[in-house]
């Protein structure tokens, strides 16, 4: 993420200190992309530790009617 900001954020300031950054839109939207992507990498691991079941395709249109 370090290589992430490439604009500069604005700050808001409350006194002397910065409380808040308002980053570029561009920015905000990648890093919520890549924190999107890393729980879909978190998610196919919880998967992938589990055995896959499978169903036969009558079942599945069996269930889907009920």
């Amino acid at each position: 993420m370090e290589n992430l900001i490439q604009r500069k954020p604005d700050f808001i300031y409350r006194g002397d200190k910065p409380v808040a950054v308002i980053p570029d839109i561009n920015d905000y939207n990648e890093i919520l992309e890549r924190l999107d992507n890393e729980d879909d990498i978190e998610y196919l691991r919880i998967v992938r530790e589990n055995p896959l079941q499978f169903r036969s395709f009558n079942e599945y249109i069996k269930s889907k009617n009920k």
